[in-house]
């Protein structure tokens, strides 16, 4: 009990003498406050070296005891440097509480601090030199572990709180020319030190306004708060709150960061706007020029949330954000504008510090023009080898890209363009060589073209361009590529496909073409009644090979406005062309493969319809072409031919030529063979009189010229074999003179024949025709010597030609000194076998001919020769004699012509002649004349006779009562005689040798005509 006593005792004792304690020292500081306040200016004074100065200190130690309390009105620091005393900072009020036994022990416990009003001008001169400098240098010392002494203890110090308010501060760098205004309406913290370990936690903001920074607009910002709520305890900082609102900006973050060794994060940010509307105004004009930016706008939503450790590279947190522009609006100097744009991504940054786990999800991309619109979708995974699958829907209205094409390519562009496309792959730092193909084999794209229309180069206007276009991978190596409904019009080039489509499979890689082959699955293009229909295989691009089929019908209508007027005036007509060709294409060498790839590798039908063709000169004019024309194996076919030259109709039908490549192109020793039937209509000189000049004959080995100044010409080393049939309906020529010769009327009718030629001869057979009112039916062969000589034989048969219609229409050979259509008339009958040797020219002194001549129902009228005769033997009737039958066999040897004894029957007197005829114009002709018919006359009853019964000439008679005139022509002189018995029989010796010489070289039935191939 007395125990207890003692301890109550002791208790009150502590008790009274610590409120005694506690007055005194109230007492103390209230009476000593001012002297305090007074010192401590001074001692500050004295250490900062600045003017600094103190409205009023109040001390409470009694009310917030074991606290001591403080408060100080107006502080006041200056700048010892400025004459004007210019204020660095002011404050208003500062409010401190202190524990007191902590105090006493050298521990700042402080339980409040509280500072209101505050004043701060921070400025930073052109040298980097702050206006606090002499500050920071007075206060440089006192901070501790700024000296190598060992600090007697260590610093603690807490605040329960910490609370700043109405406080500004106005910050300008001269050197970077930046500067601003901060305003802190209030901030609460709460700190504790203590044994080196820190914790608070701060709430409040502040807000920025009037800021400026060289080359930035950041002076456009009107204001910017910031607010938060931060803790930190244990290395650990926790964000309860942290928002930076301003125009177009607000952004809030919150979340944990540990801090130590590595950077422990569990964050989240999220921006609720960023309008770019108002964000615009803060980027440099400069910087959208250079990325041609006119205009931008639109909304920006993004969170993300972060958790994970970061150390440099070897450890990253993992990000999950969500990213959404919301009415994106683009307008650049390079691309069309974009109306609206709205893009959703979500992001995940993996667990891996390579961000080779990165996930992208595109959850949709949509931009918008005026009148295009674009749809992305897809997700893309890692961040150094990103794999990615994308899909995307496009609809492009080509009137919108005008603008930004060039014009010189193309004008006035419009319709439309939708495409799909869907692609997937990896994507590699250093792309191969065959990544083109890894992109193809992965995608598949399919595009509508529809109603584009464009005025391209040259003014040519192209419209109606619609095509359904898609690209697919069958397996790996083969993409398919896919072409329907394809239509294009132009009227300038009168086109107009339509309903035209293409199927090709593609195997191998574009980066290897040399195994790359495309198969045409099928293709179609159709143009009015053009039309291309095919398919084929073509390999190795490099050295292209190919096997293709087609069908081709072309109207040469449609094509005339492809080819110019200097080429080609007019035509028209259809062409329908069958091609299966295969073969090997070198590019440096094309020109040498075209003809085997076109005689050996191709087999070709082709089919013209009334094709008209009109050239410039329109001396090449050709209408109504038609025929079935085939090419296979170097053998060229030609049936049902017909075609119209300058109104000549021309027919040709079953004609085949053979070798045309391998013996006339290469030259090889081989037949060029040929047999073809020829039928031409009515011939028309006058039509044809310019092309028929006659060039002179060439003889001898013929040969091929070449090509290169001065070298010598290629041997011909081919030979040909050409035969078949030939008609021509009339040969007509009226008025006309041909190389000087005048023909008054040459109407030749029915004209056929059969022919052969060959290098060694030229065979003419059958050549029959009906011309001056008979027949002719004439057979020809020429002959071509190694030595270079030729000849012609000829086997002609006349059968009742009319000799008067003959040299009238004829123009009598040019020969009216001689004789003249009005001296002689009758129907010649003949049949001639002729022998004309060539050398340089035709050795008229070697020609031979054998045969039979006959004129009947004719007769001799006013005749120069016949005048002569009647004149010698005063017989009138003789130049005017009218006979029924003159039958002759004639020969020709030598340079002359001879004509053995022939009888003349006729209505005045009967004659036996026979003569020689030079062609040199001499001659020499012996007759005799019945010696009754020259005393009495001839009998009418002898005439009937002979008219009836076909009895000619009494030869018996005749001989024994006749008289012999002999008629010879030498240069210009002619002379009738009476003929002596030696000069007849003289005659007619010479008439029997040069014939028995004729007969032993000259052998008619053995020359042959032939026209046969063989």
């Amino acid at each position: 009990m007395k125990i207890l006593k003692k301890l109550l005792r002791i208790i009150g004792i502590f008790t009274l003498s610590v409120i005694l304690f506690m007055l005194l020292l109230v007492v103390v500081a209230k009476i000593y406050e001012d002297k305090l306040a007074s010192f401590t200016m001074e001692k500050l004074e004295d250490e900062i070296s600045a003017p600094m100065s103190i409205g009023n200190v109040s001390l409470i130690p009694l009310f917030s005891f074991p606290r001591l309390s403080a408060e100080i009105n107006d502080f006041w620091i200056g700048d010892p440097n400025s004459q004007n005393a210019d204020t660095l900072f002011f404050i208003k009020s500062l409010k401190l509480s202190l524990d007191s036994r902590d105090l006493i022990n050298g521990i700042y416990a402080i339980s409040k601090l509280e500072i209101s009003g505050l004043d701060f001008d921070y400025i930073t001169d052109k040298n980097g030199k702050p206006n606090i400098d002499f500050l920071l240098k007075a206060f440089a010392d006192t901070v501790p572990g700024t000296t190598n002494e060992k600090a007697a203890f260590p610093l603690d110090l807490s605040t329960e709180k910490f609370k700043i308010k109405n406080i500004h501060i106005n910050y300008y760098d001269s050197l970077s020319l930046s500067g601003g205004q901060v305003f802190i309406p209030e901030i609460g913290i709460k700190a504790k030190v203590k044994n080196s370990v820190y914790s608070g936690k701060a709430k409040g903001g502040f807000v920025l306004s009037h800021c400026s920074f060289k080359e930035t607009r950041i002076d456009q910002m009107e204001s910017c708060a910031v607010n938060f709520d931060i803790r930190y305890e244990n290395n650990k900082v926790r964000i309860k709150k942290l928002s930076i609102i301003s125009e177009g900006i607000n952004l809030g973050v919150k979340g944990v960061f540990s801090l130590g060794d590595t950077l422990s994060i569990d964050a989240g940010v999220e921006a609720k706007t960023l309008d770019f509307d108002i964000l615009k105004k803060y980027v440099p004009k400069s910087y959208l020029e250079d990325y041609g930016i006119i205009n931008i706008g639109g909304m920006m939503d993004f969170s993300a949330a972060i958790k994970g450790k970061y150390a440099d590279s070897t450890l990253l947190p993992t990000l999950n954000a969500d990213v959404a522009f919301r009415n994106i609006r683009l307008q650049t100097a390079a691309y069309p504008a974009i109306d609206t744009m709205n893009l959703r991504l979500k992001l995940n940054s993996g667990e891996k510090p390579d961000l080779s786990e990165a996930v992208t999800n595109i959850i949709n991309l949509d931009i918008v023009s005026s009148k295009s619109h674009a749809h992305l979708e897809g997700k893309i995974d890692g961040f150094r080898k990103p794999r990615y699958r994308l899909s995307s829907n496009l609809d492009i209205n080509l009137r919108e890209l005008e603008t930004f094409i060039p014009y010189s390519l193309a004008q006035n562009i419009e319709g439309n363009i939708a495409a799909t496309i869907k692609t997937k792959g990896v994507l590699q730092q250093k792309i191969p060589d065959d990544y083109a193909d890894y992109i193809l084999e992965n995608s598949t794209i399919s595009v509508n073209v529809r109603e584009v229309s464009a005025i391209l180069s040259d003014s040519l206007k192209m419209e109606g361009f619609n095509a359904a276009m898609s690209f697919t991978s069958e397996k790996p190596g083969d993409k398919k590529i896919t072409i329907d409904k394809l239509s294009l019009k132009s009227e300038a080039l009168n086109l107009n496909l339509q309903n035209s489509s293409l199927s090709l499979m593609l195997s191998g890689k574009l980066a290897d073409p040399g195994k790359l082959r495309a198969d045409i699955l099928s293709l179609r293009l159709q143009s009015g009644e053009n039309q291309l229909i095919g398919s084929g295989k073509i390999k190795n691009l490099e050295t292209p090979e190919f096997d293709i089929k087609s069908n081709i019908v072309i109207k040469l209508d449609d094509l005339k406005s492809f080819l110019p007027d200097t080429v080609i005036k007019n035509m028209a007509g259809l062409i329908e062309l069958s091609i299966i060709s295969k073969g090997k294409i070198h590019a440096d060498s094309l020109d040498l493969q075209l003809f085997p790839l076109l005689f050996e590798n191709s087999d070709l039908d082709i089919a013209l319809k009334d094709v008209s063709l009109a050239f410039p000169d329109s001396i090449m004019d050709i209408d109504s072409v038609s025929a079935r024309i085939s090419l296979k194996n170097d053998i060229l076919n030609i049936d049902d031919l017909s075609a119209t030259y300058k109104g000549l109709k021309l027919e040709m039908d079953s004609s085949l030529i053979r070798n045309i490549y391998k013996a006339v192109v290469l030259n090889k020793n081989e037949e060029l063979y040929v047999n073809t039937h020829i039928k031409i209509g009515d011939v028309i000189f006058d039509d044809f009189k310019q092309l028929m000049a006659i060039g002179p004959t060439k003889t001898g080995k013929e040969t091929i010229p070449s090509n290169d100044t001065g070298t010598a010409a290629e041997a011909r080393n081919w030979t040909f074999l050409v035969h078949g049939s030939a008609t021509v309906k009339s040969f007509i020529v009226d008025s006309s003179t041909i190389e000087g010769f005048h023909i008054n009327r040459l109407h030749i009718n029915d004209i056929s024949t059969l022919f052969k030629l060959t290098d060694s001869s030229y065979v003419v057979d059958k050549f029959k025709f009906r011309v001056f009112e008979g027949e002719m039916n004439n057979s020809l062969n020429y002959k071509i010597r190694d030595d270079g000589t030729q000849s012609v034989s000829v086997h002609s048969r006349i059968q009742n030609m009319n000799i008067r219609t003959l040299l009238r229409d004829m123009d009598n050979f040019g020969m009216d000194s001689l004789i003249t259509s009005k001296n002689i008339s009758g129907l010649l009958t003949t049949d001639l076998n002729t022998f004309i040797p060539i050398d340089d020219s035709v050795l008229i002194d070697k020609m031979m001919v054998s045969g039979d001549l006959t004129l009947e129902k004719g007769g001799v009228y006013n005749y120069a020769p016949a005048r002569q005769i009647a004149k010698f033997t005063s017989i009138k009737e003789l130049d005017n004699i009218q006979f029924k039958t003159l039958r002759s066999n004639i020969f020709m040897f030598k340079n002359k012509l001879y004509v053995p004894r022939t009888d003349i029957v006729s209505n005045a007197i009967d004659i036996a002649a026979f003569g020689m005829q030079s062609l040199d114009g001499d001659s020499e002709y012996h007759l005799e004349l019945h010696l009754s018919n020259i005393l009495f006359g001839k009998s009418k009853k002898r005439n009937k006779k002979q008219d009836k019964s076909g009895e000619e000439i009494d030869k018996g008679t005749l001989k024994k009562n006749s008289q012999k005139i002999k008629y010879v022509v030498k240069g210009d002189k002619s002379k009738v005689a009476r003929d002596s018995r030696e000069e007849r029989d003289k005659m007619m010796n010479k008439i029997r040798v040069q014939k028995k010489m004729l007969d032993f070289i000259f052998f008619p039935k053995n020359i042959h005509y032939s026209t046969d191939s063989d």
